[in-house]
Formats: structure tokens, C-alpha cells, sequence
């Protein structure tokens, strides 16, 4: 006789109950303290479910546990992920997790992927199905659906208890698979919460959180008035009376009018008006990281020439040569200095698409490289922060937003 073991992986649907029955086990007994990929499956067999137990140990307020699969073919699916936000404890059991793998259609699993960051993970067993099930799609985005909302009334209660200034609710972004995600974050991305951010001031931490450690920093400091860069009576002074300093003027990222024949964008232009004077009506890219990276390296440039030279260099390049006009990180801006360089504006301005491409120059002024760059670890304080200001130059950041 088959035994068939008990499931927490549960879809409700109208009135009736639909509950995946995992049929096979693989006792792992394995604890992970780091990212690690392991082959625990038989890569000739079909699964219709997967699921994961264990338990968890949180090390600090940033930890981080999420565990996928991937069959080898581009097919991932997440079947857990927390954080403390997520966690009631510090120390806590997970039991037939399977956000995405609840219901699958002759998946043939390779690998589990365990990402860690300042946790202890101990996987017990992994809980397999092969028992076919109709609508198995829908079946699937119902558990995950489910999921999510759970997750909401619990980042809530969190929210509630820390005295944060936000509320979390279904978005776009949190409907996203995790592939999704990945495609528009890069490989172990992590939110903290972020994705089911609607309204308020988003933040991990409330006001009752212990304040850090005591430095030797100055009060304040800005590049736009170091050497007196933005005083008109100091020898530094860049002649900006909107007082940039050493960091380049502002450009324009948003929405605006294109005209192709003057080969020229022009920012904050209605609609109407672009269209009446012969241009292309904009509403501007979600491109804010490479426009980012570029004045950080004009900046850059300032500084080490010790001289106001406020090169413009080229955003519309780096949207070229990636056929992107979505979101990103800085460092893949950033890539492009470090391989190639980067050409000054002449040889191709922004447009706000990709339809100028074609009549980027071949032989540009000026090209600027970097030898490389460095990323401040996630594990980073407020005062690790404030050196790589002073001690490195202008920095980049970057958030996670929805449309």
C-alpha cells in the first residue's frame, strides 16, 4: 500500500479543497551557514510537487534564507524565502514549503539552491509528488496567491509592532514570480519586504532601533561644496550658480519631446506642444541607474583632474549597446567604463528609446574608462557609508520601485 504523508501545500478554490499529496521524501539532514547548490535529485523523474522542512536561525536584523529549484532548462521556481520580517522569531521551523512548486506539470528538478546570508539553514527533507493533477497552472498561482497574502498580514503585524511608517498590500511587483524578479533585480536579489510596499515611508528598522555606534566623522560633508566649490569668492568655484560643485549639472531623465532632426531631447515638454513643433513625445525610461553611474564617473573626473571639466558623457550609450530602456543596477553602467569605456554625449544623445541607435558615432571625442570599482557589502553601517564618501568619491545608490 502507498503511503501518502501529510501536506500543508493547500488550495482552496470556490468550496472545494484541493491538496497536493507528496508520495516520496528525500531526508536531507543538511544545514547551510552560506549559498550552496546541491544535487539531491533523480534527474530521470518527474515531479508534480515539491516541498521543503527545516528549520531556521536568524543571526541579525538583515538575514535572509530563500531556497529554488532550477531543472537545468531556465525553468526556477522559489519554494521558500524569509527574512525577519517574515519571521516571528529568531529561531523558527518551516514545514511543506512550496510557494511556486506546489503544483508542476512533469518537472524534472536538477538542482536546490540554498541562498543564506547571516542565517543558519538546516533542511530536513524535501517532499516530493508524482501524482497528476488537472489544472495544475492555476492550482499553483492559487498556493502562491495564498502565499502572498499570508506574507502581507504578517509583514503588517511587523510593521505594527516596529512603529514603521508603511503599509504592505498586494502590488504589481509582489504578483511577479521569482523569475520575474530576477529578470528585473539580477541573481539573489533581496527586498526585505519592499515588493509589497504601497504607501507611506518604507523602512526595515522603526525608531526604536538601537542607534549605531559613535565615529570621528565630520557633521557633514558634500562634494557639491568641498574646497568651496559652490562659492563664488573660492578658487574652486565651478561658475554653477545652481551650486553642483564638483559634481556635474542635473540632465533630464524624465518625460520630454525628442526632435530627431535637431538631434536633441527636450525635458518637462507636454504633449501637445512636442507634437505641434514637429518632435516624438517621450514619457522618459525607468533608467535612473545608469544616469547615476554616468555622473558619478563625471564627477569622478572632477575630482581626479583637480579641475572642473564637467565632461558630459553619454547615457544614451549604455541604453544602445544593452538594447534596454528598463531598470538596472549602476554596475552595469558601470561594466561598460570598465570594458570598453564610455563616449562623451556628441557621439550619441539621450532620446528616451533606442530609435537613434543606429547613428551612433564610430570615432567619438572623448572616451572615458575606469580601471574598476567596488561595492559597498550589503553588511555595511552608516559610518562604512561615510568613509567610502570621503575616502572614495561621490557613491551611487539604488532602490527597488514599482510602476
Amino acid at each position: 500500500m502507498k503511503n501518502i504523508l501529510l501536506t500543508l501545500c493547500m488550495i482552496i478554490i470556490g468550496l472545494s479543497t484541493h491538496a497536493q499529496n507528496f508520495n516520496k521524501e528525500i531526508n536531507l539532514n543538511t544545514s547551510f551557514s552560506k549559498t550552496v547548490t546541491i544535487n539531491p535529485f533523480n534527474a530521470k523523474e518527474a515531479i508534480t510537487g515539491i516541498a521543503v522542512s527545516g528549520n531556521i536561525t536568524f543571526y541579525s536584523d538583515t538575514s535572509f534564507v530563500r531556497i529554488i529549484v532550477n531543472d537545468g532548462n531556465g525553468n526556477i521556481y522559489m519554494l521558500y524565502e524569509t527574512y525577519p520580517m517574515l519571521a516571528v522569531e529568531k529561531i523558527f521551523k518551516f514545514e511543506y514549503e512550496c510557494e511556486e512548486t506546489s503544483f508542476l506539470n512533469d518537472y524534472y528538478p536538477m538542482e536546490l539552491q540554498i541562498q543564506v546570508k547571516d542565517a543558519h539553514a538546516s533542511i530536513e527533507k524535501i517532499s516530493l509528488s508524482n501524482e497528476k493533477v488537472n489544472n495544475y497552472d492555476k492550482l499553483r498561482l492559487k498556493h502562491r496567491d495564498d502565499k502572498n497574502k499570508s506574507k502581507i498580514a504578517v509583514i503588517n503585524n511587523y510593521i505594527k509592532k516596529n512603529k514603521l511608517l508603511w503599509f504592505a498590500e498586494e502590488t504589481e511587483l509582489s504578483k511577479k514570480s521569482y523569475s520575474e524578479k530576477v529578470n528585473l533585480f539580477g541573481k539573489n536579489y533581496m527586498t526585505f519586504g519592499y515588493e509589497y510596499f504601497e504607501k507611506g515611508f518604507f523602512s526595515m528598522f522603526g525608531p526604536d532601533r538601537s542607534p549605531t555606534k559613535s565615529h570621528n566623522y565630520v557633521d557633514n560633508f558634500d562634494w557639491r561644496s568641498r574646497h568651496g566649490a559652490n562659492n563664488q569668492n573660492s578658487p574652486y568655484y565651478d561658475g554653477d550658480v545652481n551650486g553642483t560643485g564638483w559634481i556635474t549639472p542635473v540632465v533630464c531623465q524624465g518625460g520630454g519631446c525628442w526632435h530627431e532632426f535637431e538631434n536633441y531631447y527636450e525635458c518637462n515638454k507636454d504633449s501637445i506642444t512636442c507634437i505641434n513643433e514637429g518632435g516624438i513625445f517621450r514619457r522618459g525610461t525607468p533608467t535612473c541607474w545608469l544616469f547615476a553611474a554616468v555622473a558619478q564617473v563625471e564627477a569622478i573626473v572632477n575630482l581626479y583632474y583637480n579641475q572642473h571639466i564637467d565632461i558630459k558623457l553619454s547615457e544614451q550609450y549604455v541604453m544602445c549597446v544593452d538594447s534596454t530602456t528598463s531598470g538596472g543596477w549602476s554596475s552595469y553602467a558601470l561594466n561598460h567604463f570598465k570594458n570598453e569605456g564610455v563616449p562623451d554625449d556628441n557621439c550619441i544623445t539621450y532620446s528616451a528609446s533606442l530609435d537613434n541607435c543606429s547613428n551612433m558615432c564610430t570615432e567619438p571625442e572623448e572616451r572615458i574608462w575606469i580601471n574598476n570599482y567596488s561595492l559597498i557589502p550589503k553588511s555595511a553601517n552608516t559610518n562604512d557609508i561615510k568613509q567610502a564618501l570621503i575616502t572614495k568619491g561621490p557613491l551611487t545608490g539604488g532602490g527597488l520601485y514599482q510602476t
